[in-house]
């Protein structure tokens, strides 16, 4: 264990220039959340109707909205578009470290002004084409695996580690729809509203 722990910190300091300087420490206790001020402006912005631009940006300046996502460890990190080679940038990636490793979750931001399903429970084009980028980087890592530990500095990160789709608004999933809506989201891949990144776990 102690091995392991000694190796995880001089990994870390050698990929240190790689790492965003954000590090959350236990982002998994509630009083580490975002004052009542912060989710007033993000749900401001929210109800402007603006893009998955404006609320990247937002969520960039106030990272423990993210991380508070990724319970367990001793604490987190959330880059802001890192890049998978020359041809993908995840709109973020978080990682957390425990006595493991490091463990890591895929971000794709869509529009907060989209549906996730047509009234027929079936698939709008907007996740279709948002699990789709989901599986890019996931092809990538698995075909770049050593590049992405070694050279990007991403420690420990697999294909098979979870995905998370933001998009959409609550109040688009009806009641018609919303089994339809829960059965989107498993073990590796999560769908969820940007109601959610306020801490309304009622989805």
């Amino acid at each position: 264990m102690q091995k392991r722990l000694s190796t995880m910190k001089k990994l870390i300091k050698e990929n240190g220039s790689l790492w965003p300087n954000n590090y959350i420490i236990g982002s998994e206790d509630s009083s580490l959340f975002p004052p009542n001020e912060t989710l007033k402006d993000y749900y401001k912005l929210l109800d402007k109707k603006c893009d998955e631009n404006a609320i990247h940006n937002f969520i960039a300046q106030h990272p423990v909205m993210l991380a508070y996502m990724m319970y367990g460890g001793k604490g987190n990190w959330v880059f802001s578009k890192p890049k998978l080679g020359d041809k993908y940038v995840p709109d973020f990636l978080m990682c957390t470290q425990d006595s493991g490793g490091f463990h890591w979750v895929l971000v794709e931001l869509e529009s907060p002004n989209k549906k996730v399903l047509r009234k027929d429970g079936q698939q709008t084009a907007y996740l279709s084409t948002a699990i789709k980028q989901i599986n890019e980087w996931r092809i990538w890592i698995r075909k770049n695996i050593s590049y992405a530990r070694h050279e990007l500095g991403f420690i420990d990160i697999d294909a098979e580690c979870p995905a998370l789709i933001i998009i959409g608004r609550r109040k688009n999933i009806s009641q018609d729809i919303k089994e339809y809506y829960r059965e989107l989201s498993n073990d590796k891949l999560k769908i969820m509203s940007y109601d959610r990144l306020a801490f309304d776990m009622s989805e």
